[in-house]
């Protein structure tokens, strides 16, 4: 079972209700998210299988003072597919963190493109700790990333 998300107010109401689990919901990404439209962005949630069937681009995910152990995502549990993450930036006093704070997923065809995530500690990275995931066909454009030590463009 998937909730299909296409923009970013869908987002943000999921993951603000129902979609706010420690379980992790499957979601659908059925439509480009860019998170210009929105003043907030429900953040440092899990998932348990984040999808597209082709490739949907999520935007603009600005995040400053980001805590540690957190991002954007905070666990993908079993699939990242299909996604392109744009124009994101991820800022904070924090260890663990990055676009997604932990994967255990098999990740296939996504690209992350301008891309800067600066946090002042350890293990920082698109990914901070890949757990037993696998990744496959991953595209870095334009990323930068600043930490302390463990410090990995994909993978803190």
């Amino acid at each position: 079972m998937y909730k299909g998300i296409s923009n970013a107010t869908e987002w943000n109401e999921f993951f603000a209700g129902e979609g706010r689990t420690s379980e992790g919901q499957n979601v659908k990404i059925t439509g480009n998210i860019d998170f210009r439209t929105v003043n907030k962005i429900e953040s440092n949630v899990v998932i348990g299988k984040l999808e597209a069937d082709s490739t949907k681009i999520i935007s603009n995910v600005n995040i400053s003072n980001i805590g540690s152990y957190s991002g954007f995502i905070k666990e993908v549990k079993t699939s990242l597919k299909n996604i392109t993450f744009e124009n994101c930036q991820i800022k904070g006093k924090a260890s663990y963190s990055g676009i997604i704070s932990v994967s255990r997923a098999a990740t296939s065809n996504c690209k992350f493109n301008n891309i800067t995530i600066d946090c002042s500690g350890d293990y920082i990275g698109i990914v901070s700790r890949n757990i037993a995931g696998s990744m496959n066909n991953v595209t870095l454009n334009n990323v930068t990333v600043n930490g302390k030590n463990y410090v990995g463009s994909l993978v803190g």
